[in-house]
């Protein structure tokens, strides 16, 4: 996995696993990245466009974007949220580093970032969480 965000310009300001109460559960379930709004964001990873917009619930934004993908033996889904934009459609194929929207500051947010989480599978689920940055086989880069 890569970054969605140049992590040079703009590095993590919220890890996986960050305990507090405005997480579902207490515990932020993504890697947080605070750049401008209108950032370009990229897909993290070569997959399939399998959710856009609201599908998991308004918290991510209008333009949250699902991206599908295999590592090793499994099949996961990294969820891209609250962003302004997004310009993918789904069952597209797509690249690492394809830039699929801007970034913004939609949903539960307390200013503009982009929000980047794994689950196990496609649909949301409560314990289907991966922290992506420690995952044994896959890493963001």
């Amino acid at each position: 996995m890569v970054y969605p965000v140049d992590v040079n310009k703009y590095p993590v300001t919220c890890a996986y696993g960050v305990k507090g109460p405005r997480w579902v559960g207490g515990v932020h379930k993504g890697v947080d990245q605070a750049c401008p709004v209108g950032t370009p964001v990229r897909s993290p990873v070569d997959g399939v466009v399998v959710g856009i917009g609201t599908t998991w619930g308004q918290s991510f934004g209008r333009h949250q974007v699902a991206i599908e993908f295999v590592s090793g033996k499994r099949t996961y889904t990294v969820n891209l949220a609250h962003m302004e934009s997004s310009i993918v459609k789904i069952g597209q194929k797509i690249k690492a580093g394809t830039i699929i929207g801007k970034s913004g500051a939609e949903g539960n947010v307390s200013g503009p970032h982009v929000h980047t989480e794994v689950q196990k599978q496609r649909l949301w689920l409560k314990d289907g969480y991966v922290n992506p940055s420690i995952a044994t086989d896959f890493k963001i880069i």
